[in-house]
């Protein structure tokens, strides 16, 4: 009987993957390279003691750091790491780790990273001599030790599942998911759009790239039919990742009201998944974003739909992909009163923008809206990429969009680190809402505007340009004319005449304002009543700072330089 009772306890162990008095080994990882990042996923069935052995460096003497870690696969967190265990001392650069931790049962994996240790002074000025007088000598020394490294796993009880792929996480991760964009790497940007039928509370895990200088790999969330940005990564809500202090993590819940959501994940040029180039966070194949709902009953509810199509749909005004030294100006009218989304990503640094866009009321010629600087937020990339983005009902009526760009940084040609949204360096007008009508906005040339009387525009130097107009009765009309002033006297400038050679109006200087960039650079706008009759409308300008040929900053609508005659209702 006894004899019977031992041998089914030890066939039970067999088929456990035991064998008695024996651990099973879980994972093991050796034979690492120099900046490289290797995984081993196992299982244990129940709660065990695990067995840890590993040979890692001694920090702060070679041009690599070593880390390794036990990552909880359902939860994501850091259960082990060989740095906060006991070593000792095996030969002159390598340290031998002999370890128990006891963990519960679950899914895990295992990490073996070898990666240039910044923050511990890894690689500093005496290695980087060190390599380059001795060579190939001291490179092949460093790359002979780091083959040494190894860390090895056992436990009683347990399953190896080898080698820790992106899927597994990914399944791992997606499991209940409503959106999810991991294993991100170099230059990629994806998005995944998704209809929440109730106020929802969504749990959001993202990891993502951040400096004091920038932002550079992240995530954000948008309501579709407000264009409004919801939620984002960005450093002062996120934590340390792990490894490198510009691996930045954001775990969080947030509740969002039923409605349209798109959720988006950039990456710029460099350290991203597979291919970091400092030290990998503690979750590296996760980089990227995971939404899930805290209920998961509700996931099932939540359906997909294509935003990039939508996004298309609705485009009222797209002014993009704009250049170095570029003004680009489009015009719309609407028939009656809209809610338009406006975007606009330029250049601004300092409380001042140098790339950026405004819009101006083509009958009153006033500004309605300018993208300034207070008004923005870090587009990603260098902290001079600026983002506006707000949703404005606009009345019924004609309006010119304007963006302009200095000359450097812009689409391209970016001097800095470019935004996460490049092809948008621009300004973008997106009809808002179910209730956009598309069939009431239509173009708008100022050619071709019967509220237009005359127009002059685009004036360039040494230049003397004249139009004429009828009214047939009394009335005010509005005058908005661009030139060029200092010290109380215009040099380019603009007067009208009636039919009698008198003049009427004069654009002087303490009639005008500034008109933005130089200070030279001088407006008029205000009405001028006129009666019936025929009136010549005359410009001028001098040998120097004038369209396309500016000595000094431009206005901030240069291709007004002229002047313009419109009707009053």
């Amino acid at each position: 009987m006894r004899a019977t009772t031992l041998l089914s306890i030890g066939l039970g162990m067999l088929a456990a993957g035991a064998t008695p008095g024996r651990a099973v080994e879980l994972a093991r990882i050796q034979g690492m390279g120099i900046n490289e990042i290797e995984s081993r996923r196992f299982s244990l069935d129940r709660e065990e003691e695990v067995e840890i052995e590993a040979v890692t460096l001694r920090p702060g003497r070679l041009a690599t750091g070593c880390d390794a870690w036990i990552l909880d696969a359902s939860t994501r967190e850091v259960v082990w790491r060989v740095k906060e265990a006991d070593t000792e001392r095996k030969g002159s650069r390598l340290l031998e780790v002999e370890d128990r931790k006891r963990l519960p049962k679950g899914e895990y994996e295992l990490y073996l990273a070898t990666f240039p240790d910044r923050d511990r002074g890894g690689f500093g000025l005496k290695e980087f001599f060190g390599l380059v007088t001795r060579g190939h000598r001291y490179w092949h020394g460093a790359r002979r030790l780091v083959d040494d490294l190894e860390i090895t796993l056992r436990a009683p009880s347990g399953t190896a599942q080898g080698r820790n792929r992106l899927h597994h996480v990914a399944e791992a991760l997606g499991e209940g998911a409503i959106a999810s964009m991991i294993g991100m790497g170099d230059g990629e940007r994806r998005c995944s759009a998704f209809v929440l039928p109730e106020k929802t509370e969504v749990e959001i895990y993202a990891l993502g790239e951040a400096t004091g200088d920038g932002l550079y790999d992240a995530a954000w969330i948008i309501d579709v039919d407000t264009g409004e940005k919801v939620w984002a990564l960005e450093r002062r809500n996120s934590k340390r990742a792990g490894g490198d202090k510009k691996n930045r993590l954001v775990r969080e819940k947030l509740d969002l009201p039923a409605g349209r959501y798109a959720a988006f994940y950039a990456t710029d040029d460099s350290h991203a998944w597979p291919r970091f180039n400092l030290r990998p966070p503690f979750d590296p194949m996760a980089w990227g974003l995971t939404i899930r709902t805290t209920d998961p009953a509700r996931a099932r509810r939540v359906t997909e739909f294509d935003y990039e199509g939508h996004e298309d749909r609705n485009r009222v005004v797209d002014l993009t992909r704009i250049r170095d030294h570029r003004h680009a100006m489009a015009g719309f009218t609407l028939d009656r009163p809209q809610e338009l989304c406006i975007h606009a990503v330029g250049e601004g640094d300092h409380g001042d923008m140098y790339d950026y866009g405004w819009i101006i009321d083509a009958r009153s010629r006033e500004v309605v809206w300018e993208m300034k600087h207070r008004h923005t937020r870090h587009a990603g990339g260098a902290k001079k990429n600026r983002v506006a983005n707000r949703v404005k009902r606009f009345d019924a009526g004609s309006y010119t969009v304007h963006f302009v760009t200095d000359d450097s940084h812009a689409y391209r040609d970016w001097n800095a680190a470019p935004p996460f949204e490049p092809t948008r360096w621009g300004i973008t007008l997106t009809g808002v809402g179910e209730d956009f009508d598309q069939e009431a906005v239509r173009p708008y040339r100022p050619d071709e505007d019967p509220d237009v009387l005359a127009r002059i525009a685009r004036v360039r130097n040494r230049e003397w340009e004249q139009t004429s107009f009828r009214i047939d009765h009394d009335q005010d009309v509005l005058v908005y004319a661009l030139g060029e002033g200092r010290r109380g006297d215009m040099y380019d400038y603009a007067w009208i005449e009636n039919d009698r050679g008198r003049t009427v109006w004069e654009m002087t200087y303490r009639k005008t304002d500034h008109a933005g960039g130089s200070k030279k650079n001088r407006l008029f706008r205000d009405e001028v009543h006129l009666k019936a009759g025929t009136y010549e409308v005359y410009y001028i300008s001098d040998g120097s700072h004038a369209y396309g040929r500016w000595n000094a900053e431009p206005p901030r609508d240069p291709e007004a330089w002229g002047v313009m005659v419109l009707a009053v209702d």
